[in-house]
């Protein structure tokens, strides 16, 4: 039977946006998808480790992998991983591409960025598997940054920013080669009751007009 995307999306964008990270996979969550994937979800909440890591994956992580390569991954590896030749509703999910290729004598995490690079760029995607395995979520959001983005923020208040995050962002009085960095001065003014968007705009604005700068953040 072939499985609803919009309801897979509408699910993962539930998830997303609840501050709750234990129940993001509760059962009402869980009967929206299709049984595969949920059986993909659930199995984690056994406690079994992953393959051969000896890690138990956290709630909405799916342990992905093969053979004796595995690890711990967001909760987009139960997302379709449709490419050229595949029908829309009897595709690989992500996890499966990545299984099949640590199975091909690939490393579990290059072929996570494999996938997360290559079935990204459509939502719901596998972009989150790009995302070293090791940096898991962005603060509270329950969101993994891919590639090239870097988490920001502080507090109870985070984001994923473009990559323009870690360049210096020096200001009056500040010694070229010393200065805070974008993301230090989003945390700055996060940790003094400002929200992440409203610091990321403010760093963007006051910092961008000199390369590389703060632009990104804008």
């Amino acid at each position: 039977m072939a499985r609803a995307i919009p309801g897979v999306v509408a699910v993962v964008a539930l998830l997303l946006g609840s501050a709750r990270g234990d129940e993001q996979c509760d059962q009402d969550s869980l009967l929206a998808l299709s049984h595969r994937k949920r059986a993909l979800i659930t199995e984690n909440k056994s406690g079994a480790a992953c393959g051969n890591t000896g890690q138990t994956c956290a709630s909405c992580q799916v342990c992905v992998g093969g053979m004796k390569s595995y690890a711990c991954a967001g909760s987009c590896a139960v997302n379709d991983a449709c490419g050229p030749g595949d029908s829309p509703g009897s595709c690989p999910t992500c996890a499966d591409r990545v299984q099949t290729l640590v199975q091909n004598g690939m490393g579990v995490g290059d072929a996570m960025s494999s996938v997360g690079q290559n079935y990204g760029w459509t939502e719901p995607g596998c972009g989150c598997l790009s995302s070293p395995p090791e940096s898991c979520y962005c603060g509270n959001t329950g969101i993994q940054c891919v590639v090239g983005e870097v988490c920001v923020g502080g507090m109870k208040s985070y984001a994923c920013a473009g990559s323009c995050a870690t360049n210096d962002a020096c200001g009056p009085g500040d010694s070229p080669g010393n200065c805070p960095t974008c993301a230090d001065r989003v945390q700055t003014l996060v940790n003094n009751g400002m929200g992440v968007g409203d610091a990321m705009s403010s760093v963007g604005q006051n910092y961008g007009w000199t390369e590389p700068g703060c632009s990104c953040m804008r």
